[in-house]
């Protein structure tokens, strides 16, 4: 878990300059030893506070579902950008798929 939270971090700092994981409550061994980021956290911005949890993934997501979309920052600076890179990504691989079932072989 710690090191897809690390990913998690890294991932959102990407794509929203503002969002942070920020700890609550005490240190754990397991984290002061090895680095990783696995002791509960909050996610929030500027505009909005969202759910705590040590599973980063599972809190990142909602909080682009629920808080990002509508955040009134620049779009560069939001979670926002990374579910327009998804929809794109979606749009082409949707598009090889009619081009292969246009040219079967």
């Amino acid at each position: 878990m710690g090191l897809r939270n690390r990913e998690v971090v890294e991932l959102a700092r990407r794509h929203c300059l503002d969002l942070e994981f920020v700890p609550s409550g005490g240190r754990g061994e397991v984290e002061a030893q090895t680095g990783l980021p696995v002791d509960m956290r909050q996610i929030r911005c500027p505009v909005a506070l969202g759910d705590m949890s040590s599973d980063l993934w599972w809190i990142a997501a909602d909080f682009q579902r629920k808080i990002a979309r509508g955040s009134p920052g620049s779009p560069s600076r939001c979670l926002e950008h990374a579910h327009e890179s998804v929809r794109l990504r979606e749009r082409s691989r949707s598009s090889s798929d009619t081009r292969v079932q246009r040219h079967p072989k």
